[in-house]
């Protein structure tokens, strides 16, 4: 992955064309350079990184982005270094670029959208990680679910349909396709191993396309 980034700094970044102050009117571009900013993202970055890179970066709280910085590991991080601690072989449920190919196939301008639909108030935004955290531990990701398309209602200029649209689009791209993309390939390694752990994130769990 960092050798894709050095050779193919387009996957991340924008290369060609208008940066974000250019697409953006320039209130929205002072509220983003200000939130990017408060993540340790200098604005000049900011202005460069492709719309979906820098909405995931504005989705992370500055409080946990610290924490990141500071080197915290996360839960994937752990069960990959005990796996290899114990010996266990890993093998990834689809290629390490899936995300950024699920985002880029958006236009800039849905790119931008998105990036719009994550500039929350921040202290709304503080207390939806809390609450984040609240109900992963009480393995009620269900609720945290609805609990994100409930909060794009609180969007700026964001019309609630439009909202709705964007939301079933992302859990579709993300969540269902991607569950059933990886049915194929636990299925052949059931068959070639007697125990497998198939560590996802919470969110794949939920609904009838869990």
């Amino acid at each position: 992955l960092q050798d894709l980034l050095v050779t193919d700094p387009g996957r991340l970044f924008i290369v060609d064309g208008p940066t974000l102050p250019d697409l953006l009117d320039e209130a929205t571009w002072t509220l983003i350079a200000d939130a990017a900013t408060q993540r340790g993202i200098p604005a000049f970055m900011a202005a460069k990184m492709q719309p979906w890179y820098l909405s995931l970066m504005l989705a992370i709280p500055s409080c946990a982005m610290s924490d990141m910085v500071a080197g915290a590991s996360g839960l994937d991080h752990m069960i990959s270094a005990d796996a290899t601690a114990a010996g266990v072989p890993l093998q990834a449920l689809e290629p390490y670029t899936t995300l950024f190919d699920i985002f880029q196939s958006d236009s800039i301008a849905e790119q931008v959208d998105l990036l719009r639909v994550n500039l929350l108030a921040p202290d709304l935004q503080q207390k939806m990680f809390v609450a984040m955290l609240d109900r992963y531990f009480a393995e009620d990701i269900g609720r945290l679910w609805e609990m994100s398309r409930i909060a794009l209602e609180d969007v700026p200029g964001l019309d609630a349909a439009e909202g709705a649209a964007m939301f079933t689009e992302m859990q579709d791209a993300l969540l269902d396709q991607r569950n059933r993309n990886w049915i194929p390939v636990i299925t052949d390694a059931a068959q070639t191993h007697d125990d497998i752990l198939i560590a996802v994130g919470a969110a794949h769990l939920i609904g009838d396309q869990g």
